[in-house]
């Protein structure tokens, strides 16, 4: 059986690679971090599943109150 060429990450490759990403979006890596810290909490803090449902619940509650007029004869 004939074994293929080893195709290998090239470390230079890589690093080009990641040098062109931050030329060319340079909020890319700041992005990330904060993908990587939100993940960290949401695993070792708290779950954001929870907590998801409850604000958007919250938040239209305000948007109702806000857009429904004001009656000044009921209390």
């Amino acid at each position: 059986m004939a074994r293929g060429k080893n195709r290998g990450l090239d470390f230079r490759q890589v690093v080009e690679f990641l040098s062109y990403l931050r030329a060319e979006k340079p909020l890319l890596p700041g992005l990330i971090c904060l993908v990587i810290l939100g993940w960290a909490i949401e695993r070792w803090v708290f779950s954001f599943s929870n907590w998801v449902p409850l604000v958007v619940a919250v938040w239209a509650t305000l948007q109702v109150r806000r857009k429904r007029p004001r009656n000044s004869n009921t209390c």
